[in-house]
């Protein structure tokens, strides 16, 4: 993918992912979204995408959501995190929240998938 090169220092990234589950679709604010171009329809799947780069050569990205967290996305815009004892939420755009799910998947490559509650919007 064009979204996925090397940084600066030669160091290739690791990709996350925030998945809505199916039922994220038939939510009534939705339905707006029903007639999105196919441009519009990718640059809701970029937003819902990031990269992240490893530290130093070597080491590992740190996938772990962290409370205050930025997440920039491939769609250019922002994501934050908020963390408490008992959840993981992410807030889009419009302010709107998505409960991140108690598990996630990762990837033969290192990728991770976050599952999430809400389609994330960015309008």
């Amino acid at each position: 993918s064009k979204y996925l090169v090397k940084n600066e220092a030669g160091l290739e990234p690791t990709l996350v992912i925030f998945a809505p589950d199916n039922s994220s679709f038939d939510k009534s604010d939705m339905k707006a979204f029903d007639s999105l171009s196919a441009s519009g329809r990718d640059q809701l799947k970029l937003y819902h995408m990031s990269r992240l780069y490893p530290a130093a050569s070597g080491a590992s990205s740190n996938l772990e959501l962290i409370d205050g967290q930025k997440i920039q996305t491939l769609a250019g815009k922002e994501l934050i995190v908020k963390k408490d004892v008992s959840k993981t939420i992410i807030i889009d755009g419009k302010g709107r929240q998505a409960n991140v799910g108690a598990k996630h998947a990762t990837t033969s490559k290192g990728d991770r998938i976050y599952f999430i509650d809400s389609v994330l919007l960015f309008q």
